[in-house]
């Protein structure tokens, strides 16, 4: 599954050996195919679901015809929906009230008011008023509509800050959920984002990755035969902007703590460089993953071999999001665009699509060109003019 969301537009496709099918949709409807790929998910459905209404809700469309039926009544909305593998409900996220009891609830009498007292941080992310409410994670039954709180702490599950490009994972055989979590009682002052475990019906929430090691965690992932989870990872404590390192752990139940043995098959798949993995894909037969890194003002993409951890770059240039891969285990379609050409499919270094070459043909766009130096303490200083 492919997705790019940009000024309210939201894109996704499947990729076959034959075909690419592409969904572009504007204003606030998401749709997601439900025949999706070996990545994530390991049997197909026939519905779509969607997110509709004023507070985004689940809905299911058969794909045979048939009038959407909605699945979620969270008051909130729900967003980020992923399947359950066996196709009987759904894993989302929605805020809640937290605590259920406030301070300015008892103020609010006769004389109702909206001034907050806050005692605590963090209190705002960006332009997002976090105070008196928690990000939780929910499993909606998909027969009942049933909305299960699977995470009833005070925490925001998956965390706000420091998220990764999809901070929720379910195991192919259902059994457990892997979400990047801030557990520290106070959140504002550092970046100790850790993944932890759980189970599918919602249990005492279980650190995997080390604690003592206080960067970010995020991006969790299981391979898809179910013997490995990944997740990115930044070193330094207190930095945002850290490269993202990836780790892999070999998963006989994910008791282990430390990604690292002899086997070849754990530790970080990404040491010795200075590159940064932006998102990653495991790759159908779960023997190698593509990675799209940051690498001189380009998204590259490179293939990393498991076991051995070889890296090899496939595509080079412009940047490339939402990298799928095909059931081969080589052919990638993927977004691409550059400084002259807007965002395009491409399969394997051709583009599929061509839907803005009549504007651009009007446009003289000429390309940029970069530059480099030394700067402060002989780091190399990249650009592009």
């Amino acid at each position: 599954m492919m997705e790019r969301r940009k000024n309210g537009m939201l894109e996704r496709w499947n990729v076959g050996m034959s075909s690419v099918v592409l969904l572009i949709l504007t204003f606030q409807l998401s749709i997601i195919p439900t025949v999706l790929s070996a990545q994530r998910h390991s049997i197909t459905f026939e519905d779509y679901i969607a997110l509709m209404s004023v507070s985004a809700q689940v809905w299911v469309l058969p794909i045979a015809g048939g009038d959407a039926r909605r699945v979620s009544h969270v008051p909130d909305g729900v967003s980020d929906p992923l399947w359950l593998p066996d196709g009987s409900g759904l894993l989302v996220v929605s805020d809640i009230k937290w605590p259920a009891n406030q301070e300015i609830d008892q103020r609010n009498g006769q004389y109702p008011t909206d001034a907050r007292i806050w005692t605590g941080l963090m209190w705002r992310h960006w332009d997002d008023f976090r105070a008196g409410k928690r990000q939780h994670l929910f499993r909606v039954d998909l027969a009942t509509g049933k909305a299960t709180d699977l995470t009833p702490d005070d925490h925001d599950v998956p965390a706000i800050a420091t998220s990764g490009d999809g901070d929720v994972a379910i195991s192919p055989d259902g059994q457990v959920i892997a979400v990047a979590m801030h557990g520290d009682s106070t959140v504002a002052d550092n970046t100790n984002v850790d993944i932890y475990l759980i189970g599918p019906e919602g249990a005492t929430l279980r650190p995997l990755s080390t604690r003592d090691e206080r960067g970010a965690d995020n991006t969790p992932r299981f391979s898809p035969d179910g013997t490995m989870l990944s997740w990115l990872s930044m070193e330094r404590a207190g930095f945002e902007a850290d490269r993202q390192r990836l780790m892999l752990l070999a998963f006989p139940g994910g008791r282990g703590r430390r990604p690292a043995n002899a086997s070849g098959q754990s530790g970080e798949a990404t040491a010795g460089w200075n590159l940064s993995v932006g998102s990653y894909t495991w790759c159908p037969n779960s023997k190698c993953i593509y990675a799209i890194v940051e690498e001189r003002g380009r998204d590259n993409i490179y293939r990393i071999d498991i076991p051995g951890f070889k890296r090899t770059r496939v595509v080079v240039g412009g940047v490339n999001t939402g990298v799928q891969v095909g059931p081969d285990n080589k052919t990638l379609a993927y977004l691409h665009q550059t400084n002259t050409q807007p965002a395009e499919v491409w399969v394997s270094g051709k583009a599929l699509t061509h839907h803005t070459d009549s504007a651009l043909a009007t446009l003289d766009l000429p390309p940029l060109e970069e530059f480099g130096f030394l700067g402060a303490l002989g780091d190399s200083v990249f650009g592009w003019s």
